[in-house]
């Protein structure tokens, strides 16, 4: 399997390059860049279109949300899959990520083992659809 294509998103730098860092442990993914704010990341998917984003909610010119709703709204091919992280566990929010399909919402502070952890959750089920649309191919 190819690796799979990683774009993370964070206002704050050193956060955006300490999560790359972590992330570079995993064989089976590539960074593709980093985004520091969310119309930057919003112009990265287009033009490079990660499999996965990982993006944090509040960030300058657009919000994660707002992202992953012009992604939804840009009528593209295929829509990476998301993991959006905040410091808010508002329910309003949570089922506004939930409604968009988010895979993993990751709640303030968060350690180097939980974003492995989501990440390699989405590949699994990068994979598991993967194998699903072969066989469907097959038939």
């Amino acid at each position: 399997m190819r690796k799979l294509k990683v774009l993370v998103a964070d206002d704050i730098e050193i956060i955006a390059k300490s999560y790359e860092r972590t992330l570079s442990e995993n064989e089976k993914i590539e960074i593709i860049g980093l985004a520091y704010d969310g119309q930057e990341e919003y112009d990265i998917i287009l033009e490079q279109n990660p499999d996965i984003v990982i993006t944090d909610n509040k960030m300058p010119k657009l919000n994660g949300v707002d992202v992953i709703e012009k992604i939804h709204d840009s009528n593209l091919d295929y829509i990476p899959k998301f993991i959006i992280i905040t410091g808010d566990a508002d329910p309003i929010l949570l089922n506004k990520c939930n409604e968009l399909g988010v895979v993993r919402v990751l709640i303030k502070p968060i350690s180097n083992d939980k974003i492995l952890y989501a990440v390699d959750e989405v590949i699994d089920l990068i994979t598991e659809e993967s194998s699903k649309y072969k066989f469907n191919e097959n038939k």
